[in-house]
């Protein structure tokens, strides 16, 4: 990749936007970068993957001040980038902002000359026509309180994991004696209602979400994955709107934290565009007049992180931390037999380094050459993008189980009835529902201390190591096979930590309680 010419074309892009100087002053620094520096910039912040080198994320992006200047310390090298990179970044938000207004008067100047063509009408039943169908098939509870849920995904048959953590909770809230509505926001799925789990979700592109909140008055409305299209069609009725924002993970994260999932200059250029727009984004909502009542944040870190990624403050009085609900009932503790450390379970989506399935790997490799292989049964269950790599290490071992396919937290749960230790290193978690699920039915999890993974676990009920460790994950797993003792308590106490600190009482129920929906009062209306 020339790093100058895609620099150049970035500039391009952006180039109508900003003022004179930025401009010329940016083209000035572009002509002077050398062509050595260039291949050391492309060297240094490049992921491994796309240079045919080493694959150690930890090296992805080291930096050496040098890089920067020969001139400079250490210690001026960060104060220094980090202040220009503020006031760079304060400079494009305004351009791109201003840019926006020209475009919204662009747009509004063209409606005054031509109405242009009708907006292509949806093909099958209007968003108003969904909406009622809807509706009007929801089996209502006399002087229930009604809920609506918005989201970007929702379970389906063949298609479990699709925020299968937001269903758990929607059950419980039913199980409360909650009237629920489910409306997702998802353009690349055909529209449509359906039934799963006893729960109807309606699925549209977005103006369903009007159209629905047009019709039908709600205690209180919460969003998983908040993004501009839902936000467009939640913006007209804010005023009146007692609305709860879930922050979970993607819809708000930095670049930088999925760095390992790059394989080329292209993907880190569209995750810092996408991180710029995310950036915006977050900074109208939280700054809008009529705002969310609550943002609810799933751990401790992740208010944290999305504080640093987003670059803005969110209101402290409007701020919470409320851990993603642990179905106990369904992942209930069973005591397991000593035995069972024995059997191994690997049970999570590929589709992203993120879940560290290529640590899993290494971790079983090492293990096949340690003294307790003999005895070991591993099973690992999934899909996606990197799955192939289980396949291609560990097919031959006639102890290793491999299949290629999703599961539903009832077979989840039931797996976790046959398993003792639950493989599931990690390189970034806002929390981990899978970990604690497994936790709850007495697995010990063998994880990586990284992210929000140490509000959630601790040496008594998990092995743990550092980032990016196989080693260390490896010796913890042999000294838990080697104590039976050891295994059985570790058991015990992982299932009592994610029952106390994600179980019912710690989670939904605050929920219910932060969203109005367990005192009395009525409409869309804000408290």
């Amino acid at each position: 990749m020339n790093f100058k010419r895609v620099a150049r074309q970035q500039l391009r892009r952006v180039g109508s936007s900003l003022p004179p100087s930025v401009k010329s002053s940016a083209r000035r620094s572009l002509d002077l970068l050398p062509d050595e520096l260039s291949a050391r910039v492309r060297r240094a912040v490049l992921p491994a993957q796309a240079r045919g080198g080493e694959d150690n994320v930890s090296q992805l992006l080291s930096v050496p001040p040098a890089l920067v200047g020969t001139t400079y310390s250490k210690h001026e090298v960060l104060p220094m980038l980090a202040l220009e990179n503020s006031v760079l970044r304060q400079r494009l938000t305004a351009a791109l902002d201003e840019l926006d207004t020209l475009r919204e008067s662009e747009v509004q100047y063209s409606g005054t000359l031509s109405a242009g063509p009708d907006p292509e009408e949806p093909e099958g039943p209007t968003p108003e026509e969904l909406a009622d169908d809807y509706l009007s098939g929801q089996t209502l509870r006399p002087g229930a309180p009604r809920h609506l849920v918005i989201a970007n995904d929702y379970p389906d048959l063949g298609r479990e994991y699709g925020n299968g953590f937001v269903h758990r909770r929607l059950l419980h809230y039913i199980d409360s004696g909650i009237d629920v509505d489910v409306v997702l926001a998802a353009p690349s799925q055909e529209r449509r209602i359906y039934t799963f789990d006893g729960v109807r979700v309606l699925v549209g592109h977005g103006p369903e979400i009007a159209a629905v909140l047009s019709r039908q008055e709600y205690r209180s409305v919460s969003v998983h994955f908040l993004n501009a299209l839902m936000w467009r069609h939640l913006v007209p009725f804010l005023p009146d709107l007692d609305l709860h924002v879930f922050l979970h993970g993607y819809e708000c994260d930095r670049w930088i934290r999925r760095v390992f999932n790059f394989g080329k200059g292209t993907d880190l250029e569209r995750g810092i565009d996408r991180t710029l727009a995310l950036q915006r984004f977050w900074r109208d909502v939280v700054r809008h007049p009529h705002g969310p009542a609550s943002f609810i944040f799933v751990s401790e870190w992740w208010r944290r992180a999305v504080t640093d990624d987003m670059g803005l403050v969110f209101p402290a009085t409007r701020s919470r931390i409320v851990h993603n609900f642990i179905d106990t009932e369904l992942f209930n503790y069973v005591p397991k037999d000593e035995g069972q450390r024995y059997k191994l379970l690997w049970v999570r989506n590929a589709g992203s380094r993120k879940y560290g399935n290529d640590i899993a790997v290494k971790v079983l490799q090492r293990l096949a050459k340690g003294p307790h292989w003999n005895r070991i049964e591993a099973t690992i269950i999934g899909d996606g993008k990197y799955f192939h790599e289980f396949e291609d290490a560990l097919g031959h071992h006639p102890n290793v189980t491999i299949q290629r396919r999703f599961v539903s937290q009832d077979d989840v749960a039931a797996l976790h009835k046959d398993h003792g230790i639950f493989l599931v290193p990690s390189r970034l978690d806002s929390q981990g529902v899978s970990r604690d699920e497994a936790m709850s039915s007495g697995l010990i999890p063998v994880t990586n201390a990284v992210t929000a993974i140490p509000e959630f676990v601790d040496e008594d009920c998990a092995i743990l190591a550092g980032d990016e460790e196989v080693d260390a994950l490896v010796q913890g797993l042999n000294r838990v096979l080697s104590h039976p003792e050891l295994f059985t308590r570790m058991s015990r106490a992982a299932s009592e930590r994610a029952q106390r600190q994600c179980g019912a009482e710690a989670t939904v129920r605050r929920e219910l309680e932060l969203m109005g929906l367990t005192e009395p009062t009525k409409g869309n209306r804000r408290r």
